[in-house]
């Protein structure tokens, strides 16, 4: 799945929405957010982990509030709430992907609507790189979806096409160090071929990126954003968490429990934000003995 700017943005707008919805979760989980907030943000971004997500909880859960409990359990309770926000992301937008399948038009693609989502949560989200992450670590800037990073005042001084290249044959080279050669093989041949089989699907070019940003195709920015509702700034749950990050409080006139309500009947990046909160909701209840590991289950659909 690409969506990897929306990941975030999910991850770092439900954190939001927790850390000003007083008791709705567990202090633990407050406490993780805040102490090991890039452990979840690191976990957001990769996927298929939700599966550990409640045995990780459930191992935690029995030390919390001892001399045991350190801040290594805080990042792992962090993760597991980052694998079920990506989880939420995920859950949300990848019916999307099937519809424009669905479509059967030769002009419309999923992989490049997934792009195109992306380009909207790096406009709407982080103001085109004018706003970054919530953490250090995870530098989001102008330069991010731009041509050749040219937004970057340091591309001037490099060969970009050259680094490019560069950078892409160590990725590979990483890759090959990580694949054993087996007797499973007939020849060299056969086990070079089947890298590819191992490695991650690399169907993200960056330059449809960079255009899905810069230049839309507004036959496409209909097709996968206007059409389905990606993105709403009208939202009053956007707009609580477009609030929340720019003045680090809630917002005055906005009231939360209603604006997440709201949410489950507007747009598509509001829903997920609902699901997000639901199934973090559903970890805390979990966390705290208070539903079963069968209903925890159901609910963040594991």
């Amino acid at each position: 799945m690409s969506e990897h700017i929306t990941h975030v943005a999910v991850y770092e707008d439900c954190v939001r929405i927790l850390k000003n919805s007083g008791n709705k979760i567990t202090p633990a989980f407050h406490e993780a957010l805040e102490n090991a907030y890039d452990s979840g943000l690191l976990c957001c971004g990769s996927r298929g982990n939700h599966l550990y997500a409640l045995p990780i909880l459930e191992k935690n859960r029995e030390i919390y509030g001892t001399p045991a409990y350190k801040q290594q359990h805080a990042e792992q309770v962090a993760g597991a709430i980052g694998w079920l926000l990506h989880r939420a992301s995920d859950m949300q937008m990848k019916p999307i992907f099937n519809d424009v399948d669905k479509l059967e038009n030769p002009a419309l693609i999923s992989d490049e609507c997934q792009m195109y989502h992306d380009a909207v949560s790096f406009r709407e989200v982080y103001h085109g790189g004018k706003m970054s992450t919530e953490s250090p670590y995870e530098r989001v800037d102008e330069s991010v979806l731009s041509h050749k990073m040219e937004a970057n005042p340091a591309s001037k001084n490099l060969n970009i096409d050259y680094l490019e290249n560069l950078m892409t044959h160590n990725y590979l080279a990483q890759i090959v160090d990580n694949c054993v050669f087996t007797k499973k093989f007939d020849d060299v041949d056969q086990y070079v071929d089947k890298l590819i089989d191992y490695s991650l699907d690399l169907y993200e070019d960056l330059r449809i990126y960079v255009r899905a940003y810069q230049n839309p195709e507004p036959f496409k920015q209909q097709a996968y954003i206007t059409n389905f509702n990606i993105y709403n700034p009208d939202d009053e749950l956007i707009q609580f968490v477009r609030y929340v990050q720019e003045n680090g409080k809630p917002h005055p006139n906005i009231h939360l429990e209603n604006a997440l309500i709201e949410a489950e009947t507007q747009s598509n990046y509001a829903q997920a934000l609902k699901l997000g909160i639901d199934y973090t909701v559903s970890l805390s209840e979990f966390f705290d003995k208070k539903i079963s590991e069968d209903e925890a289950k159901t609910r963040c659909r594991i």
